[in-house]
């Protein structure tokens, strides 16, 4: 019995030992793990600074590539009359180059007033007021009656529709969607407009014919840079969400088998009545 409880007791001697030492290796392997840690963190620090530093020169490069163009037409628009001037003047070519100068500066104006907007959360006036949203979208629908003349427009609202939205960031998302909407339909087509009660807040649907968007695009839509049309700053949508979000409303993309439909929500007035 003693010979045999020796052997236990060196056995277990020798376990504990042996514990010991595999603790002590566990012990450096989470040393070294979280020295790794460190490391990666610090690496996802500095890849994610990179990223943002590409995701801001890609943005500066596609401002200058779109303002590039313009500016070049106009310059090159602005020669030609200064040469049509030394000889007689051709009233006809005239009005044509005069016609081409503004188109180009109406491209330069919109694509500065793009990037001014991204930061318009700050400068416009985001106090709420009671609006009666039907309204609100049929002065939206009349200012765009230009752009819509292809377009039939189909209203599925009626007011009263009183909600309680600063007016000036409404108008600028609901024009940012419009534009996209009309854009997004250049031989002409159908926009439904509807508006529907969810919860607290009104919901406004715009919803047109157009091509849709692609699964890849839909995923980063609201991303600054990103956009669906090739000449796009991509600045639009993302600053429509900005300005969504700070009135406690928000702005989102419903996937349709055709066309595209954006849902902008806004808080209903406590006083408004019940659709």
């Amino acid at each position: 019995l003693e010979r045999e409880l020796m052997a236990k007791h060196s056995a277990l001697y020798s376990a504990h030992a042996e514990l010991e030492r595999l603790v002590g290796e566990l012990r450096r392997t989470q040393q070294a793990l979280e020295e790794r840690n460190q490391e990666v963190a610090a690496m996802a620090g500095q890849v994610s600074q990179f990223g943002w530093r590409a995701a801001v020169g890609e943005m500066c490069a596609t401002i200058a590539h779109n303002l590039n163009n313009p500016v070049a037409a106009l310059l090159s628009t602005l020669r030609t009359v200064d040469q049509r001037l030394l000889g007689p003047i051709d009233l006809p070519e005239m009005t044509r180059l005069v016609a081409r100068a503004r188109a180009s500066a109406a491209r330069v104006e919109e694509h500065v007033a793009a990037v001014v907007n991204v930061h318009r959360v700050g400068s416009l006036s985001v106090a709420p007021c009671a609006l009666d949203l039907a309204k609100e979208l049929d002065t939206a629908l009349s200012l765009a009656a230009n752009r819509l003349k292809a377009v039939e427009v189909r209203r599925g609202y009626q007011g009263p529709l009183t909600a309680s939205v600063p007016q000036d960031p409404f108008h600028h998302v609901l024009a940012n969607v419009l534009d996209n909407a009309v854009r997004a339909m250049p031989d002409g087509g159908t926009l439904d407009i509807d508006v529907r009660r969810r919860d607290a807040a009104w919901v406004v649907a715009v919803v047109d014919s157009g091509g849709g968007l692609t699964a890849t695009v839909a995923a980063r839509l609201f991303e600054p840079i990103v956009s669906a049309r090739p000449s796009g700053a991509g600045l639009g949508l993302a600053t429509a969400q900005r300005l969504a979000r700070s009135w406690g409303g928000d702005i989102v993309y419903q996937a349709r088998p055709r066309g595209a439909c954006f849902e902008i929500s806004v808080p209903v007035r406590d006083t408004c009545p019940q659709v």
